[in-house]
């Protein structure tokens, strides 16, 4: 079971941006996310409760964990789903989300004042270039609507958000039990995904 939860995290996970784009015909993105994040935090919940885990305790520690929550799901899945629902293909939502490993190295060469290695450098370019290489038919014969900068941008930002989110779940402030953990991060994007309901989603 354990050997197989890996493989089993990286399917579900890979399948993410096929179903936002599956979903975006038929329900509004902002609304379908916060329903699920609160079954997923009552899952979680449930879980911990269950097994008595500890729950983070300190507003400074349950801040933190909130905040990785809305960065990591609310802030990531809000506004990419949002866009693949303006048109954007979910192929292209997958090439701008290459970007997160571009997006950890700039900050941290810029706000954490790291040196990265030139094999670093490469790596990360041939990793881009790769995942361009593949999706450029894709990118050829996409409709210049569905290319808008407003677009671009918003997606862009969602992949920002998901590697500022996972270097803060990284905090010392952040740890804890995976399940009493995620059931506070969850709220977190709850929160997130509600205020994007109420302010731009669809009845």
């Amino acid at each position: 079971m354990y050997t197989a939860a890996p493989l089993l995290f990286v399917l579900i996970w890979s399948t993410g941006f096929l179903v936002g784009r599956g979903v975006a015909s038929h329900a509004d993105p902002f609304w379908f996310l916060a329903a699920r994040f609160i079954c997923v935090s009552t899952a979680f919940t449930a879980a911990a409760l269950w097994a008595r885990v500890a729950w983070p305790q300190g507003a400074r520690r349950i801040g933190w964990h909130l905040l990785a929550g809305a960065l990591m799901s609310g802030l990531y899945l809000g506004p990419s789903w949002w866009a693949m629902s303006q048109g954007l293909p979910a192929g292209i939502m997958s090439l701008i989300g290459a970007l997160q490993p571009l997006f950890t190295a700039l900050i941290a060469v810029a706000v954490l004042h790291k040196r990265l290695s030139r094999t670093t450098y490469l790596g990360l370019a041939l990793g881009f270039g790769g995942v361009a290489l593949v999706l450029l038919p894709r990118l050829q014969t996409a409709d210049a609507g569905a290319l808008s900068l407003p677009v671009v941008l918003v997606a862009a930002g969602s992949i920002l958000a998901l590697t500022v989110g996972s270097m803060v779940q990284k905090s010392p402030l952040a740890t804890g039990d995976l399940r009493s953990a995620s059931a506070v991060q969850n709220v977190g994007a709850v929160l997130v995904l509600s205020a994007m309901a109420l302010a731009f989603g669809q009845p």
